[in-house]
């Protein structure tokens, strides 16, 4: 019983620290009544390569229309090197009901902040309608 005990804090102590990993120090850039808009660096946070993690959460009633296109496109920052600067449906980590994950590897020469133009175009709804989102969002990817 002890052994079970312990396999089972383990895997719950595993799982916790997994998800506190995923969603730490993404920036909210936008939020509405229906979505918000995060982003933030993972892996080599801060340095001069890591992943830039672009996530797209629906709020209440709403949901991704996962037959519609999620499109992001990062514009800018010609000193940043991305690994696409055309993020479609076929590049995303993770795409749930609620929530839509981008990671992006990137690399620069020299620290510092660098902006970056991000073009949403996605479709959310609800069990009654829908409702296309296209936007504009700036975040400066911070280089230490």
């Amino acid at each position: 019983m002890a052994a079970k005990t312990t396999c089972l804090l383990g895997l719950l102590l595993f799982s916790w620290s997994c998800s506190a990993v995923a969603g730490q120090d993404l920036k909210t850039l936008k939020s509405k009544d229906s979505y918000q808009i995060q982003a933030g660096l993972v892996g080599g946070k801060g340095q001069l390569a890591g992943k830039l993690v672009l996530e797209i959460q629906v709020k209440g009633k709403w949901k991704f229309n996962k037959k519609a296109p999620v499109v992001v496109n990062i514009e800018g920052a010609e000193q940043v090197v991305l690994a696409n600067r055309k993020l479609r449906k076929k590049d995303v980590v993770k795409l749930e009901t609620k929530r839509c994950r981008f990671e992006v590897a990137y690399r620069t020469e020299a620290k510092g902040s660098y902006p970056l133009l991000l073009k949403f175009d996605f479709v959310i709804c609800t069990d009654t309608l829908c409702q296309k989102k296209r936007f504009t969002q700036e975040y400066s990817l911070p280089v230490q």
